[in-house]
């Protein structure tokens, strides 16, 4: 026991002294939880830059462009009445291009159904669902309110005009994120890889340290494997702590999804944060060195994102990307995290994705002890040798 608490006194000193360290593990939650609430603080596209090319240059055509303009999620830039091609004015400033055609109206008047041409910018996916939904839904009603009032001309009341207009009416719920607020939608992940990488890179440091630095022997005589072990990883546990305490400030001041089951998140965090931090333990010892320690964890990490199934879907991934995605902590972790805070699931709902989390932890925890005995050894053999 008195050595464990040595171990620990030791690891804290290490870290406070080593500004590498208090910088990614202080600094880097400030400082990304910051940027990530001042960038998604509103977490929906309003006012994107669209153009109208009119060919038409009628009442209806002008009525249609206005409407286009008091959509909340477009901003009508300009409008072009010659006949300008749509792909220049993307290179530009403009997102989507409006082509209305000539006779639009006469069209519409006479009972035929002009066609009016949409042009997405599709190098931005996240942009192009917003532009398409917002000018469906003005297109929708504006040919809505030309079709019932069609009918009504012919003596038929305006409620049976709805009715004979919606051949079928279709209800759409969103559940969940109701407003499709992005920051609900990217918040786990944000939080996820950083604390993972935080936690990782920093243990791996500490203990590639121990190699770089020759402080081997300075560990105390007698001391237990688990103690070392135990002793150097937890003061890394409780500084964690100030990561997620960070993070939970960011997401009441900027406004950020409301937390579910506090106790369900409490024990995948846990979990997910003994997990990284053995890894770290892993990649420390066996590399020797902080720098390539840090090249090594950087490498790995940069993946996770990609191949968490977070974003699309795991069971579209080949067999590679699958195994690589359940050998980090990451995938479990941010997929459960999800359906606790944006669906407000419970333990149940996530009880397949904790059983893996555990299986992490027991393997890691496997290999970490045969590779902390690996490092005392290293510590008897530099004593014996000095």
């Amino acid at each position: 026991m008195t050595n464990l608490i040595t171990i620990v006194r030791r690891e804290f000193r290490v870290f406070f002294s080593d500004s590498a360290m208090t910088s990614l593990y202080i600094g880097g939650p400030l400082l990304y939880g910051l940027l990530f609430g001042l960038s998604f603080s509103q977490g929906k596209l309003e006012e994107l830059n669209i153009v109208v090319v009119d060919h038409d240059i009628s009442s209806l055509s002008s009525r249609y462009t206005e409407m286009l303009d008091e959509h909340n999620s477009l901003d009508v830039s300009s409008t072009i009445y010659d006949n300008s091609s749509a792909e220049p004015l993307l290179l530009g400033s403009a997102n989507a291009v409006v082509v209305i055609p000539s006779r639009f109206e006469g069209a519409v008047l006479s009972g035929k159904t002009p066609e009016v041409c949409v042009y997405l910018d599709g190098t931005n996916l996240l942009l192009t669902p917003y532009l398409s939904r917002a000018i469906l839904t003005v297109s929708a009603t504006l040919n809505a309110g030309i079709k019932i009032n069609t009918i009504k001309r012919k003596g038929i009341t305006e409620e049976n005009a709805l009715q004979r207009y919606e051949g079928i009416k279709i209800n759409t719920f969103r559940l969940f994120n109701t407003s499709s607020n992005y920051s609900y939608f990217i918040l786990p992940s944000y939080f996820s890889i950083i604390l993972q990488s935080v936690v990782m890179i920093v243990v791996a440091m500490s203990f590639a340290r121990e190699y770089e630095k020759g402080k081997l022997p300075s560990i105390p005589e007698g001391t237990s494997l688990y103690a070392m072990g135990i002793g150097k990883l937890l003061p890394h546990w409780v500084i964690s702590l100030f990561a997620i305490g960070t993070f939970f400030i960011y997401s009441v001041a900027f406004k950020l999804p409301h937390l579910g089951n506090l106790w369900g998140i409490f024990l995948i965090t846990l979990i997910f944060i003994l997990s990284s931090s053995l890894l770290g333990m892993c990649a420390g010892i066996l590399i020797k060195s902080q720098l390539k320690t840090l090249q090594l964890l950087v490498m790995v990490s940069m993946p996770t994102y990609i191949s968490s199934g977070f974003s699309w879907p795991l069971d579209h991934f080949g067999l590679f990307a699958k195994l690589y995605a359940y050998t980090l902590p990451f995938m479990s972790f941010v997929n459960a995290l999800r359906q606790l805070i944006v669906e407000q699931g419970s333990i149940k709902e996530i009880a397949d994705l904790l059983c893996i989390q555990l299986v992490q932890l027991l393997c890691y925890s496997i290999i970490g002890v045969v590779l902390l005995s690996v490092l005392m050894r290293r510590k008897l053999k530099v004593k014996y040798t000095r």
